[in-house]
């Protein structure tokens, strides 16, 4: 079965009836790779869309830890989401990662059975983030940062030694 897959080369948006939106369509854990939602969001995705299954986490905090993943998504692009899923979290995220709208049953489980409705505003002109913009560059500068320093402190500590 390996063989059968290889991996994509295209980040497709689809649009919708309402030309206005474009829509993301992200697969199970691809909602957890930034750069992935960055490109679609290049692309010209207004709204995020997951589906997803779940159900090999069980009742663990794995479903709500994908769903934390999915969250920062949505802030870093300033894109809401709609998540779908089988076993696990189905809900509305919108594009500051507040849950708007969450899919549970009576004792608070978000493992029933049943179908979530509401309303999502999807921004008909969404600006692009800095991280839309400009991806891992903070997170690069930091570590430039980070190995600087450690450069710096360790040449130090070796002239030091070598004084006494």
């Amino acid at each position: 079965m390996p063989g059968d897959f290889e991996a994509g080369q295209d980040y497709t948006v689809f649009r919708l009836t309402n030309q206005d939106v474009h829509v993301a369509p992200l697969v199970c854990f691809e909602d957890t790779i930034g750069e992935l939602t960055r490109k679609f969001v290049l692309g010209g995705a207004s709204l995020l869309v997951d589906v997803t299954n779940d159900g090999w986490f069980l009742h663990s905090a794995g479903s709500q830890q994908h769903l934390a993943n999915a969250i920062f998504r949505c802030v870093e692009t300033r894109r809401p989401m709609i998540r779908a899923a089988n076993t696990g979290v189905t809900c509305f995220v919108n594009d500051f990662g507040r849950v708007t709208q969450l899919l549970q049953d009576e004792t608070g489980s978000t493992f029933p059975e049943g179908v979530l409705t509401g309303e999502i505003d999807v921004p008909t002109r969404p600006e692009l983030t800095f991280y839309t913009r400009h991806g891992e560059l903070f997170a690069k500068v930091c570590t430039c940062v980070a190995l600087v320093t450690l450069v710096i402190f360790v040449v130090s500590g070796l002239v030091r030694r070598r004084r006494l």
